[in-house]
């Protein structure tokens, strides 16, 4: 049991397939934190949002852990009402190559997230904004949340995709690019209390990933958190053919969060905090 101090709330956030599960399920481990996972209904929608902030703050006073633990993936966009709307929040923002997020998120879904952007980007051009995107997407809560919060700069990008008419791989690369972007255009970059983790280092030496994870939250590191850690998944196929246009955003993206990442391991990353 933790007493005496305030509970503090951690948010796994990034792209579906990039290893937030792996990340979540280390922490089950871990005597430290209380877990909320996707199917978690207290603080769960059905469609996998994160319920109110009134809801969720009752689930941190309720804990007896040094850390409650989310991982509200399809709401990475409001990124900054977690970090705003919760004392001492942490948000942990894991990436991955996209050539292999688009493997993994075509095996489990075909062509959906194809469909998602071109769907997406239709409303885009017919709304003009964001905001309209969302209200006419209103009636498909699965496509919707994907509109909420696109940045302006990033909306004639997703409506050009849109009018490409993308297939699976390519719908995979543009929404992997679509949700990372998020992480630069929220200024998450530049908040301390944002750590960046990127997968690949994360799997193949996971004790040193995740003694870093285990810093930014404020817990401590045991070696039995990362047993099940393994690096099978980096690289097993050959990445997709995307669309040149999709490509070259998903290029220049990985290499901006590469050098994020590499800049916030050479700073000790993230903002230190009291155990």
């Amino acid at each position: 049991m933790f007493f005496g101090k305030t509970t503090r709330p951690v948010f796994i956030l990034g792209c579906q397939r990039s290893g937030t599960t792996i990340c979540q399920n280390v922490f089950l481990k871990s005597a430290d934190c209380d877990v909320y996972r996707e199917g978690n209904k207290k603080a769960m929608t059905d469609e996998w949002r994160l319920r109110d902030t009134a809801t969720i703050r009752r689930l941190i006073r309720k804990s007896r852990k040094r850390v409650a633990l989310f991982k509200p993936l399809n709401d990475a966009q409001w990124a900054r009402r977690f970090l705003d709307g919760h004392e001492h929040a942490r948000i942990v923002w894991i990436y991955r190559d996209p050539g292999d997020t688009a493997n993994s998120a075509i095996a489990k879904w075909d062509s959906v997230q194809a469909d998602i952007i071109n769907t997406v980007g239709k409303a885009l051009a017919q709304a003009g904004d964001a905001a309209g995107a969302a209200r006419l997407l209103a009636d498909r809560p699965g496509y919707a949340m994907y509109a909420e919060g696109i940045p302006a700069g990033a909306v004639e990008r997703v409506i050009g995709w849109s009018r490409e008419g993308l297939d699976a791989p390519s719908g995979a690369g543009a929404l992997w690019w679509l949700r990372n972007q998020f992480y630069q255009s929220l200024d998450l970059n530049r908040d301390a209390r944002v750590l960046l983790v990127k997968y690949e280092p994360f799997v193949t030496e996971p004790s040193a990933a995740v003694r870093r994870i285990c810093a930014h939250m404020g817990i401590g590191y045991d070696d039995r958190l990362v047993a099940d850690v393994h690096s099978g998944s980096v690289g097993r196929r050959p990445p997709p053919s995307m669309s040149a246009s999709v490509a070259a955003a998903c290029e220049e993206l990985f290499a901006s969060l590469d050098a994020d990442w590499n800049g916030s391991l050479e700073s000790g990353g993230g903002e230190a905090v009291a155990r």
